[in-house]
């Protein structure tokens, strides 16, 4: 958070579990409960993560990735 705004980054980089972690104690420390409203992602590695979240949404370069479910949303650019 920048001004109160999300940059859309965390503390540190951090890839898969580690994001969950990350994501719990900032959820913890700001006393937000239960379900994450959005998760957004561009890689499988964030499936953990995005099983949390009410909306999905994954970013794809180029082409529709197959680790995609029907619950995700996906945004596909060039």
């Amino acid at each position: 958070m920048k001004h109160a705004k999300s940059t859309g980054r965390i503390a540190r980089e951090c890839y898969g579990i580690d994001k969950i972690r990350e994501i719990e104690t900032y959820v913890a420390g700001h006393h937000i409960n239960g379900i994450y409203e959005l998760g957004m992602t561009d890689s499988s590695s964030d499936l953990a993560m995005l099983r949390l979240c009410r909306k999905k949404i994954v970013v794809s370069h180029g082409k529709k990735q197959s680790w995609v479910t029907a619950d995700m949303e996906e945004i596909i650019w060039d």
